[in-house]
C-alpha cells in the first residue's frame, strides 16, 4: 500500500493544489506496488477471464482452458514500460498515465474518494491519452463531485508551468 502524507495545500476558492510525499508502507518496494496498481487499472482479472471463457465456449473444442488461464496470468504480470521509452514523450507511461494513477490512488487512500470508473481502464480509444477529465469521483461527507485534471512534469517548479 502507498501512504500519502500531505506536505502543502493551496486553496483558491473551490480549487486546491496539494503536494504529497508518498511512500510504500512497511518497507515494500514502491515501484513494485505502483506497477501492481497500474496493472490493476488496466486489467480486471476476473472480467478478463470471463470474457476469454465466454469466447472459448463459442469455439468448443478449439480453445484450451489452461491456455486461457496462462494468458490471464501473463497479462497480469506484464511489465510496465520503463520511463522515457515511448517515441512520443507525451504518451510515455511515466508522464501520461503514472500521474493519473497516482492521483487516483491518492484520492482513494488519502481522501476516501469513490472513483467508480478508472479513466485509464475505460478509455474511448485504447493506447491513446484519455480525453476529458482525468479523475471523476465522489466524496461522501458532504456529498461532493471530485473532478481532477492531472499534469505530470519533471520540472522542479511546483506546481509546474503547464
Amino acid at each position: 500500500m502507498i501512504v500519502f502524507d500531505e506536505v502543502e495545500r493551496v486553496q483558491d476558492g473551490d480549487h486546491s493544489f496539494t503536494i504529497y510525499d508518498c511512500r510504500a508502507e512497511d518497507g515494500e518496494n514502491m515501484v513494485a506496488v505502483l506497477a501492481d496498481f497500474v496493472r490493476q487499472l488496466y486489467v480486471e482479472p476476473e472480467n478478463l477471464r470471463d470474457v476469454l471463457i465466454a469466447a472459448m465456449t463459442e469455439a468448443t473444442g478449439v480453445a484450451d482452458p489452461d491456455a486461457i488461464n496462462e494468458a490471464v496470468q501473463r497479462t497480469l504480470t506484464a511489465a510496465v514500460p520503463q520511463p522515457g521509452t515511448h517515441p512520443r514523450p507525451n504518451l510515455d507511461t511515466a508522464r501520461n498515465e503514472l500521474g493519473e494513477a497516482l492521483t487516483h490512488l491518492a484520492f482513494v487512500q488519502a481522501h476516501g474518494t469513490l472513483v467508480p470508473a478508472s479513466r485509464i481502464r475505460n478509455k474511448e480509444v485504447r493506447g491513446q491519452p484519455s480525453r476529458g477529465r482525468d479523475l471523476l469521483g465522489l466524496d461522501e461527507e458532504p456529498l461532493t463531485a471530485v473532478i481532477g485534471e492531472v499534469k505530470s512534469s519533471s520540472h522542479e517548479a511546483s506546481p509546474p508551468g503547464v
